[in-house]
């Protein structure tokens, strides 16, 4: 293996690391606000897990900050508990963030 073709996997290996990392920092914060919903409005893991259509071992995974949401779980959080999770997302947002392109 040539120096190039080393330093090319070695990028390659840095920019999964940054992915992990982004990845995990979202688990954590949607696990955040999860559990900040739950206090707020003084619910349990059960009462909780009824209104995510879930089980309360699933949600005790979710709001652990490690699982890895997929855009469907995401949205259904969004649409059961009336909240935005990821409010980027959203048609104003988007024009805000398009419009210098």
């Amino acid at each position: 293996m040539n120096n190039s073709t080393r330093f090319e996997n070695i990028l390659a290996e840095a920019k999964k690391d940054q992915v992990g990392c982004v990845q995990t920092a979202h688990s954590s914060n949607i696990a955040s606000l999860i559990n900040h919903y739950m206090s707020q409005n003084k619910i349990d893991e059960k009462t909780m897990a009824n209104k995510l259509k879930t089980t309360p071992r699933k949600l005790s995974y979710w709001t652990s900050g490690s699982h890895n949401f997929s855009l469907i779980e995401i949205s259904k959080i969004e649409v059961a508990l009336k909240i935005e999770l990821i409010p980027f997302l959203q048609i104003n947002s988007m024009k805000e963030l398009l419009k210098d392109q």
